[in-house]
């Protein structure tokens, strides 16, 4: 087979997926933190100007000046909460350069919702991008940003998602880069199997990503033998796995001890294939 033959020459394998991936959001929740910051922040002046002393007869001024006072120290901090909540970078710095231990309540929840706050705001723009132009997931610092975010347990299933159904076959590449890299427990790695396994994320599939999912789940010793001459010619390391599974001489029969592919055993080629995609590195996230 040359580069020019495209992946759906490939004879279709059957890979059963356990369950159908989760429905990833199209748009993300907003924290609904900021009423209670405002809420703690009037009670907090509230305690202040009631602990001052002060009656209403005999000390206006020195309660307006509690209140005053109070108001200025808190609304800095305050404000800068809000801002981490809602997932403002320059914020979000400041409480992560502040020492743990000196960190409030407030500032550690504001902290971790608006990290994801701005992580799902960066992928969104991301995706924009990869929408307008196919040709932006070949740039490295968008596949590496990419790959990060597919790879994250709260953003992963929309990252993946996106690349899933992005027009080049930049995206199938890194979701199986994400597949061969998590570990099978993790809920990113189901997700990901499950989306290779799909005809849709296929048809997107270079050809080298295309044999190597082919190769891995074949069970005809004829399209199997027609696989390892494509594999010669245009496959890559991601191969190997599929094309080691094929040169197993037991796995078949009642005890299991019979060849599952007997018609390759005669030649050489399954031998040239495990040599040529081991010389090819598959693309890099």
């Amino acid at each position: 087979m040359s580069e020019s033959e495209s992946p759906a020459s490939i004879p279709p394998v059957s890979w059963q997926a356990s369950e159908d991936p989760p429905v990833v959001p199209l748009y993300p929740r907003r924290p609904l933190w900021h009423w209670a910051l405002l809420s703690t922040a009037a009670l907090l002046v509230l305690f202040s100007v009631l602990s001052s002393g002060a009656t209403p007869a005999s000390g206006n001024q020195q309660a307006l000046g509690a209140l005053v006072q109070t108001s200025h120290d808190l609304v800095p901090a305050l404000t800068q909460t809000s801002l981490a909540l809602d997932g403002e970078e320059n914020a979000l710095n400041r409480l992560l350069a502040k020492p743990a231990a000196e960190r409030s309540v407030t500032e550690v929840i504001a902290l971790s919702a608006g990290q994801r706050e701005l992580g799902e705001r960066q992928l969104s723009d991301l995706g924009d991008e990869v929408r307008r132009d196919p040709e932006a997931l070949r740039d490295p610092t968008h596949r590496r940003r990419l790959y990060a975010f597919a790879r994250d347990p709260e953003l992963g299933a929309r990252a993946l998602g996106l690349l899933a159904t992005a027009a080049s076959s930049d995206g199938p590449d890194l979701v199986y880069a994400v597949w061969a890299t998590t570990r099978k427990q993790n809920p990113v790695n189901e997700v990901a199997g499950q989306l290779l396994a799909t005809e849709e994320l296929r048809a997107r599939a270079s050809l080298p990503l295309a044999l190597a999912l082919s190769l891995a789940a074949i069970r005809d010793c004829e399209a199997a033998r027609t696989l390892v001459g494509a594999a010669i010619d245009s496959g890559d390391r991601r191969s190997l796995r599929g094309l080691a599974r094929l040169a197993q001489r037991t796995g078949c029969g009642q005890d299991g001890r019979a060849d599952c592919f007997p018609c390759l055993r005669s030649g050489k080629d399954l031998s040239r294939a495990l040599r040529a995609v081991a010389t090819r590195r598959a693309p890099l996230p």
